[in-house]
């Protein structure tokens, strides 16, 4: 393909800072985004916590006992949680009952 006369194409040098500019932009946009994911992945555990409580509360009247502590067999009943019990999103840890109050605890991220 051939340019006319008088126009010019780009430059090596011209790609470069904007690609340059593009990736100054981005690790703004990366860093400002970065903390909202944490509070997201906190609310989905505020959101877990409620879930297995109630879920906890269902199994006791529903069993006559409460679950294990580790949750292991009302995580095995696929009728109070089809995917298994889920993890926390922030420290991927599973979620544990506490065995003095037979509920699972916030935790804090």
């Amino acid at each position: 393909m051939r340019l006319r006369a008088g126009r010019r194409g780009v430059s090596l040098r011209e790609v470069g800072l904007v690609l340059l500019a593009v990736t100054a932009i981005s690790g703004v946009v990366a860093r400002r985004l970065a903390p909202s994911g944490t509070k997201a992945g906190a609310a989905v555990c505020e959101g877990n916590v409620a879930r297995i409580n109630m879920a906890i509360e269902k199994w006791f009247f529903d069993k006559g006992r409460w679950p294990a502590a580790d949750l292991s067999d009302i995580g095995r009943d696929r009728a109070y949680f089809p995917n298994g019990i889920p993890r926390c999103p922030v420290t991927r840890e599973p979620y544990r009952m506490d065995p003095q109050c037979h509920r699972v605890r916030r935790h804090s991220h």
